[in-house]
């Protein structure tokens, strides 16, 4: 098992290719109450993000499929268009690869639409202008994807 400094080692590490940057959350249910962030960004998607479009509150939202993610964030600006009732107050704090803290202004719990069903879906709300996230438990809860234990290479 890997401490806490040589995990921020690796995180605080430059990557080799620039060009390719992570996106993951981590929801820490310790007593820290924080979130860690690696890559938040607004540059423009790759076609190797998996993306989903989901209906929130009537507008169609992409929102990326993060598996890294432990928790589902949404920027704040997204959020105004989406719900216009107050958020509640949320304890965890998210902190970039870089120890910069993101401010969360708190958290709401969405209906989010997807193949005729309606799921309500809890977002951690950040100032920060962002793509909308879907963390791994919540992908997993919509049935976004499925966890595979083996693979069958034999051809028919």
């Amino acid at each position: 098992m890997q401490t806490k400094e040589s995990l921020l080692e690796i995180v605080q590490s430059k990557p080799r290719d620039s060009s390719k940057q992570v996106s993951e959350f981590r929801c820490d249910d310790s007593d820290t109450d924080e979130l860690f962030i690696g890559v938040l960004g607004t540059r423009p998607l790759k076609q190797k993000d998996w993306m989903q479009s989901v209906v929130i509150n009537k507008p169609q939202v992409n929102m990326k499929l993060d598996t890294g993610a432990q928790c589902n964030v949404l920027p704040y600006a997204l959020y105004c268009k989406l719900r216009r009732e107050k958020m509640k107050k949320s304890k965890p704090r998210l902190v970039s690869h870089t120890g910069h803290k993101i401010p969360v202004m708190g958290k709401a719990t969405l209906n989010v639409k997807l193949r005729g069903k309606t799921h309500p879906v809890e977002f951690q709300t950040i100032e920060h202008p962002a793509t909308p996230v879907i963390g791994l438990q919540t992908c997993h809860e919509l049935n976004l994807i499925k966890r595979v234990s083996s693979v069958d290479t034999k051809g028919d």
